[in-house]
């Protein structure tokens, strides 16, 4: 039975302090409350992060954040079959209801090119498809996953490692608004005002893998923080798909190394719709037609004309762009025809 729910820095204390034995604490939870749980001593505490709570607890309600419990109809489904859910999410924006087939697509930080041009066109196929795309909002394969999504006119899901409040040093603000803007949401299990500590992804990745039916790696080096998403999504009975890559790449070992374990191969970024059941990507190409092109599209597509022969680089300088940024716009130009790349130089076709 559900039980009348009202944040404090006890409801805080125990989501941050429960971790594995969440299950075994949940019947003294609801019989005593979570400050009951704390006065029983029962599992470690620490009066001076009451303090900490209680702050975490004034910025949750300055900000008018939302937060959804283990006991909520809106709590993810699937998060609630892993070993060690957490008892509260913390959120901005628009949850993904229990209908929605959410779909992880993760990658390097350091990402090549190529994994990046993966993770942007995997994210737009899922988001083409109906699919929520979660991720977990860093530099590198996990942005460009949630801005192919966006691109497309889908939903995603970030999940960070740190509260997801104003003081929250994200990746990117803009992308955080863009989320938002685009109906998805910015998601985190550490209270607001907790910092991003190292600790706080490992415990963060499961999240990621752990609310979705599929988890897909687009790059990854043999040791690497990806490596263990996919390890524990497996360990979670989710599906895993690779990406396959370069053999001579160091940033391919990983994902190579998972097919060989068993994961399943990903031959093209829009099969994934196929494999999941939903409807077919409208990653097509449209010949040289350029109608439609949003604001940053239109800019490189001019950049381009004028030049007739131009390099990243100098696309980079021209617009004050990032190079991840405009990797990503060529991509879209590309899926309709509109640029193609050649030695290394952009064109129009």
């Amino acid at each position: 039975m559900k039980k009348m729910w009202t944040i404090d820095e006890y409801e805080v204390w125990f989501s941050e302090s429960a971790g594995n034995k969440i299950r075994e604490l949940l019947p003294l939870y609801y019989k005593v409350g979570a400050k009951g749980v704390f006065d029983s001593g029962v599992i470690r505490r620490n009066k001076k992060n009451l303090e900490l709570y209680r702050k975490s607890v004034e910025i949750f309600n300055k900000e008018e954040l939302s937060a959804v419990t283990y006991d909520d109809d809106a709590y993810p489904e699937l998060l609630k079959e892993i070993f060690d859910p957490p008892y509260i999410l913390y959120y901005k924006g628009s949850l993904p209801s229990n209908d929605d087939c959410c779909c992880a697509v993760v990658g390097a930080r350091k990402a090549t090119s190529y994994g990046k041009d993966m993770a942007f066109r995997t994210g737009y196929a899922l988001g083409s498809g109906g699919a929520v795309v979660v991720s977990g909002m860093a530099v590198g394969a996990d942005s460009c996953a949630h801005t192919g999504c966006l691109e497309a006119g889908g939903r995603t899901a970030a999940v960070l490692g740190t509260g997801v409040d104003a003081s929250a040093k994200v990746t990117s603000r803009k992308l955080f608004d863009r989320i938002l803007e685009g109906g998805g949401c910015v998601m985190s299990e550490f209270a607001p005002g907790i910092p991003g500590l190292s600790h706080n992804y490992p415990r963060r990745n499961r999240i990621i893998s752990g609310m979705c039916r599929a988890v897909v790696v687009t790059e990854a080096a043999k040791r690497s923080g990806t490596s263990i998403t996919a390890g524990l999504a497996l360990e979670q009975g989710r599906d895993v798909y690779a990406i396959p890559g370069n053999i001579n790449s160091v940033m391919s070992e990983g994902t190579n190394l998972l097919i060989k374990d068993g994961a399943i191969p990903l031959l093209s970024c829009e099969s994934i719709c196929e494999e999941l059941g939903l409807a077919a990507s409208k990653m097509e190409k449209t010949g040289s037609d350029i109608g439609g092109l949003g604001p940053a599209e239109t800019e490189i597509y001019n950049a381009v004309r004028k030049s007739g022969s131009i390099s990243i680089g100098e696309l980079c300088s021209e617009t004050g762009k990032t190079h991840t940024e405009v990797n990503c716009i060529l991509t879209i130009l590309e899926i309709k025809g509109i640029v193609s790349r050649k030695m290394g130089k952009l064109m129009l076709r």
